[in-house]
This record gives structure tokens, C-alpha cells and sequence, in this order.
């Protein structure tokens, strides 16, 4: 039973080393994320998302004008015109 004892012992002596070293290295890595985190540039993200968004809009808006005026000048009611089989 005692060299049971000295080889857990023995392997535990070996092991801890390893596993302070792998916490260690796990702290330091979320430590330089952390330290890397900016919420200001999340937030001008999102700021810049909301104005690709808007002007993605106002691009559809347009287009949906000048569609709906070119159907106009076809006489073709703008209805009909999604209705109509494509060649």
C-alpha cells in the first residue's frame, strides 16, 4: 500500500507543475482578450451597419421609382406587371 502511496504521490509531484503552467497560460490568454475588448468599437459598428442598412433603403426606394415610372411609360400597371410570364 505505501508504494502505492509514493507513486501517487509521485505523479501528482509531476502533474501539478503541468496544470499551474496550463491555468496560468489560460488566465494570460483571457487576460490579452480582455484587454484587446473595445466596446466603443462595437458600438461604431453597429453605427456604421445602420447606415449601410439606410442607405440600402433609400438604393431600393429608388430603383422601385424608377421601375414603377418606366411601367408607367409602358402603360403596363405596375399590378400586371409581376403577374406577367418572363421569357
Amino acid at each position: 500500500m505505501s508504494e502505492l502511496a509514493w507513486a501517487t504521490g509521485g505523479i501528482l509531484l509531476a502533474v501539478s507543475p503541468l496544470v499551474a503552467i496550463l491555468t496560468r497560460h489560460q488566465r494570460w490568454m483571457a487576460e490579452a482578450a480582455f484587454r484587446r475588448f473595445d466596446p466603443g468599437k462595437i458600438e461604431r459598428e453597429v453605427e456604421l451597419l445602420r447606415l449601410q442598412v439606410k442607405e440600402l433603403r433609400d438604393i431600393q426606394y429608388h430603383q422601385t421609382i424608377a421601375i414603377e415610372g418606366a411601367l408607367r411609360a409602358l402603360r403596363i400597371p405596375p399590378d400586371e406587371a409581376g403577374q406577367r410570364e418572363r421569357p
